[in-house]
């Protein structure tokens, strides 16, 4: 019942619906028996049994729509990955003993150099993704606490350039009328030390937003537009409906990352419409305020331009905990003081 209230039955329709239209689509392609660990049937099937099943048992039986054990269960999850940050980061060789007793020793987080020496881990394989960015926007969205915040800024800046757009979000969550000029001078000034940073101490930051930096924010997106709009659909019904092709896998001619491509080029302008209003009931179930609802999808109709988020993530998994434990509050908990 709270799993009903939670999500919807608009959104039950859709998951369902997107669930049988890849299962279909994989079985004609027979993805199923070729990539079946990465098949969106297997994608889909997962999100319920990694996101959705974790997220119920966590509000069911210890949240039970309290928002402070909410706040203070987040609180300690972060630390705890704080924790692991500077301990891999400080001590590289630390994340092979992670990632072995997470049984993912062959990870390319700990293969590729670049990974291994400059960015730390949490205890969680996604160190550059979504788990950088729903960090940073989560702590933004809910707690004040500025050291905390920063510590958490400042440690997954290291893991992804993404966090800079998180931020943006962040404090747009927090913004209101009668706050505008104040909201407009700090962003003068926040614009100042950018540019001030760049051009005295800009060898101090991460490389990567080094290079984003001097190519005037423009590095990750002229690479996705030269480099990752590729389509395979061969006519306007494909366009439409897809034709089943995966341009995430290994060992294809051409590869992309943007979500929103793959799933043109998997399900087409249908299916990739299913996703987006997933996405967008999913934020409206979990938040009562208009700006986190409208920041929190753009948050992922972002990160899904940089990846494709159609599987078990922090994202996804935030959003199942915050909406499960608002309906939770609202419809058993109200009823109970009632």
């Amino acid at each position: 019942m709270v799993l009903i209230n939670a999500l919807g039955l608009s959104f039950i329709f859709i998951y369902t619906f997107i669930f049988l239209y890849s299962f279909c689509v994989d079985i004609t392609t027979g993805a199923l028996a070729n990539k079946l660990t990465n098949s969106f049937t297997v994608r889909a099937l997962t999100i319920f049994i990694m996101s959705v099943v974790p997220s119920a048992f966590f509000v069911c039986y210890y949240l039970k729509g309290d928002d402070d054990k909410l706040k203070k269960l987040i609180l300690s999850v972060f630390l705890l990955q704080t924790f692991f940050w500077f301990f891999t980061f400080y001590y590289p060789g630390g994340k092979e003993l992670i990632y072995s007793i997470m049984g993912m020793s062959n990870s390319v987080n700990i293969i590729y150099e670049w990974n291994y020496y400059t960015r730390g881990f949490g205890y969680t394989p996604e160190i550059n993704f979504t788990a950088p960015f729903v960090m940073v926007l989560t702590v933004l969205t809910l707690f004040r606490v500025k050291v905390f915040n920063f510590f958490i800024v400042f440690t997954q800046l290291f893991n992804s350039n993404n966090v800079v757009v998180a931020l943006i979000l962040g404090f747009l969550t927090r913004f209101k009328s009668r706050y505008f000029f104040r909201f407009l001078f700090l962003s003068f000034w926040f614009f100042i030390i950018l540019v001030f940073i760049y051009l005295y101490y800009v060898d101090y930051l991460p490389q990567r937003l080094q290079e984003e930096l001097s190519s005037g924010g423009m590095r990750t997106i002229n690479i996705i537009f030269e480099d990752h709009f590729i389509f395979t659909n061969a006519d306007f019904l494909e366009f439409i409906l897809g034709n089943g092709n995966y341009m995430f896998l290994p060992g294809l001619n051409s590869t992309v990352d943007p979500g929103w491509i793959i799933l043109i080029n998997y399900g087409g302008v249908f299916y990739t419409t299913l996703f987006l209003f997933f996405i967008v009931i999913l934020c409206f179930r979990a938040f009562g305020n208009k700006a986190f609802f409208f920041v929190w999808v753009f948050a992922g109709f972002w990160l899904n331009f940089k990846g494709l988020i159609f599987s078990p993530n922090a994202y996804l998994f935030i959003l199942f905990m915050f909406a499960m434990n608002r309906a939770y509050k609202k419809h058993i908990v109200n009823d109970i003081n009632i």
